[in-house]
């Protein structure tokens, strides 16, 4: 047995007894109530499981965001620090949630504002949201005329302006963008439109390019040989004139 507060008096009474002793107030009204609460809460969590379903985020690149990145991995998707720190530099990064749609498009949101390149699945299907970014700083260090042409590799420092290259030659690090004031201060040196014309290979950006003809192939034949191809000197890459 048990003391509870009578609703009506607000005196102590068993929670055995069929009505309050001293107002005469009925409990099973009370008890009736307490089933009915019990009852929607229980509905309204079974509603909420119901909607439910697995989605998946692939981040494509941070854009400076590091940070913001790894917040929402160890609060949203329950990284310890040191794996979400090792997670963003192993882009693109495949993460998996079972949420409702509602808290996806706030999470989509969120990676919106904060400039974070990123695609998001339902299944197999990928999801369009047509978001626009709300956060002022953050649409204000995405502007091209924020950013310069130059990357940075985070791991050894080494820059490119080569739009093709994601990764860092030397350590596979993905490269991130560099900001305007950031570049004045690396002292780095705009190339010069003479500069601009030199072949620069694809794969590594290196300009020790050597122009060779193309011979007989046991696979392709005749087909294509005596064409002119570029191969570069340091990573071996063949690649067309003028691409």
């Amino acid at each position: 047995m048990a003391l509870i507060k009578c609703p009506e008096c607000g005196k102590e009474i068993s929670d055995k007894a069929p009505a309050c002793i001293h107002c005469g107030y009925p409990l099973s009204l009370l008890n009736n109530e307490k089933a009915k609460s019990t009852t929607v809460e229980k509905q309204s969590n079974t509603e909420v499981k119901s909607d439910q379903k697995e989605y998946s985020f692939k981040i494509i690149n941070c854009n400076g965001s590091n940070a913001k990145m790894i917040i929402t991995l160890k609060n949203k998707f329950h990284y310890s620090l040191e794996d979400a720190k090792v997670a963003i530099l192993n882009l693109p990064l495949v993460i998996s949630i079972k949420e409702n749609i509602t808290e996806i498009k706030k999470l989509a949101q969120e990676f919106t504002d904060a400039g974070i390149e990123y695609e998001v699945f339902e299944g197999e299907n990928k999801l369009e949201f047509n978001l626009v970014m709300k956060d002022k700083v953050a649409k204000y260090t995405s502007q091209s005329n924020y950013y310069s042409n130059f990357r940075k590799c985070p791991s050894c420092g080494r820059t490119t302006e080569n739009p093709e290259l994601s990764f860092c030659p030397n350590c596979s690090v993905p490269f991130v963008r560099v900001s305007k004031k950031q570049e004045a201060s690396m002292n780095v040196q705009v190339p010069t439109t003479e500069e601009k014309k030199i072949p620069k290979c694809p794969k590594c950006g290196a300009t020790a390019i050597a122009t060779i003809n193309r011979g007989y192939s046991i696979v392709w034949g005749f087909l294509g040989s005596g064409k002119p191809v570029n191969v570069c000197q340091v990573c071996g890459h063949k690649f067309k004139p003028g691409t």
